[in-house]
């Protein structure tokens, strides 16, 4: 894995790469159980575990979204697996641009947001969208992108 016109370090590389690994088991285990569920829930701590490890040594973690591609506080990191597309991918289709965890950030406050993004995008729209669903907090923010406005003709 190669960050390119980065500062991160081999280690924050790694790290990173270890959280994505976590956020994606624990995205797609919400999907398939309810997050009460002891897989899921063992999944949100693994996330949990390894978000902290990150947060011991940083204040956040910003994960930036693109339709493929995922960025570290900004800085873009890519992978030689499919990985960081995946997830990319996923989070891009529910509308978000980033997230960012701050140090302190809860199991609760993570199930909530496992607990939304598992639902497919129509219904999250559906029912408000995520920055009605998941207010922030001092541990989580999100920013989402909004479709451009077209005008009526």
């Amino acid at each position: 894995m190669e960050a390119k016109n980065s500062t991160l370090t081999e280690q924050e590389i790694s790290l990173f790469d270890s959280v994505i690994r976590d956020f994606n088991t624990a995205i797609k285990n919400s999907v398939l159980y309810t997050t009460e569920h002891s897989i899921c829930t063992f999944s949100i701590k693994n996330f949990k575990d390894t978000l902290d490890k990150w947060l011991a040594n940083n204040e956040l973690l910003s994960i930036g979204v693109s339709q493929d591609s995922l960025f570290c506080n900004g800085i873009p990191v890519e992978s030689k697996f499919d990985l960081y597309k995946e997830v990319a991918g996923y989070l891009h289709l529910r509308g978000l641009v980033s997230l960012t965890f701050n140090r302190g950030i809860t199991a609760v406050e993570l199930t909530s947001l496992f607990n939304l993004i598992r639902q497919d995008s129509k219904a999250i729209r559906e029912d408000g969208g995520i920055l009605q669903k998941l207010p922030e907090t001092d541990h989580l923010k999100v920013k989402i992108f909004s479709p451009p406005f077209l005008p009526l003709s």
